[in-house]
């Protein structure tokens, strides 16, 4: 089990983050009117989400990363009004608004902005701010890269981290998922649509998702934790393989549960619980977050409460 120290607050890197514009209907329909009874408004981000869950789970945390024009400090209001602190490096470029449209059969349509990439004066900003991080404390690097930026940041980032003496995650995508596992993070969590796209080859069944998991711990990543959807989670470790079953739940937005599961999994690590018992949770809460609308977290009650109903298999 890492030695984390629970004093210290958890530090979320979001690059990217979003006003989350979430939109229900029973259907959408290209080139209809769609009355809306009403539309939610959420600070988002993939970082962002798990700093929500965090402190809704009663976990110090610290969001940090950039933000810009008014919808930035649109997000540092909500923020503050979720009591979470903050400390994000201002650019001139205005914050993204992405627009997520579920529909009554549980399909999701996503409409998102053009990141803003910030100029390197508020890169050397940010690394600062990484630097300061302390031995034993958490660091989650999470979201996809700013548009025409270098592929590579995430990588020297996390070895900034590492060097620092902290334990680092990574849940991105593409070319940050592909160049900052090669800084060989203490966590990487992809879901079965990235670690595809990272390793080239299809991944059918859960067998071949191990597999896949196992090729990336032997390169020298501390753990590998697979999100699958209703499917559930697969983690593969040093000490073993694992995977949990989640129940069947009624889905009225699946934004944000990934980063919902990163929370459970931290809040886990933070309160020293075995890695299943934090993988069990982890998955309680992915799935709980499916159940809350737009980017709202679960409570910490409500995903206690689905936790005997979330099982750990060791493989």
């Amino acid at each position: 089990m890492l030695e984390t120290k629970a004093s210290q607050p958890v530090i979320t890197v979001t690059l990217t983050p979003a006003v989350d514009v979430a939109i229900s209907v029973h259907e959408l329909v290209p080139g209809k009117l769609h009355r809306l009874p009403a539309v939610r408004q959420d600070p988002g981000g993939k970082g962002i989400n798990v700093s929500k869950a965090l402190r809704a789970f009663g976990i110090p945390t610290l969001a940090t990363g950039f933000l810009g024009g008014d919808r930035g400090q649109w997000i540092r209001t909500k923020l503050d009004e979720l009591s979470i602190p903050h400390d994000f490096v201002d650019i001139s470029e205005e914050t993204r608004m992405n627009v997520k449209v579920s529909e009554g059969n549980g399909r999701l349509t996503e409409f998102n902005s053009v990141s803003p990439a910030g100029a390197a004066a508020n890169w050397q900003e940010l690394e600062a701010k990484i630097s300061n991080v302390q031995p034993g404390q958490w660091i989650a690097f999470c979201g996809r890269l700013p548009d025409e930026m270098n592929a590579w940041w995430y990588r020297d980032a996390i070895e900034l981290a590492k060097e620092r003496g902290a334990f680092t995650l990574l849940d991105s995508s593409g070319d940050g998922l592909r160049f900052g596992c090669q800084a060989k993070p203490d966590i990487v969590k992809p879901n079965r649509t990235e670690l595809t796209a990272l390793i080239g080859r299809r991944l059918n069944t859960t067998a071949e998702v191990v597999a896949a998991a196992t090729d990336l711990v032997k390169e020298g990543i501390g753990t590998v934790v697979v999100s699958l959807g209703g499917d559930g989670v697969v983690a593969v470790t040093e000490a073993g393989v694992f995977q949990t079953l989640v129940p069947e739940v009624v889905t009225e937005s699946s934004v944000g549960a990934g980063d919902t599961l990163v929370a459970g999994l931290l809040y886990g690590l933070h309160r020293g619980l075995s890695f299943a018992d934090c993988l069990q949770l982890a998955a309680a809460a992915g799935t709980c977050a499916t159940r809350t609308p737009g980017t709202e977290s679960p409570t910490l009650a409500s995903v206690e409460a689905l936790v005997p109903q979330t099982r750990v298999i060791v493989l």
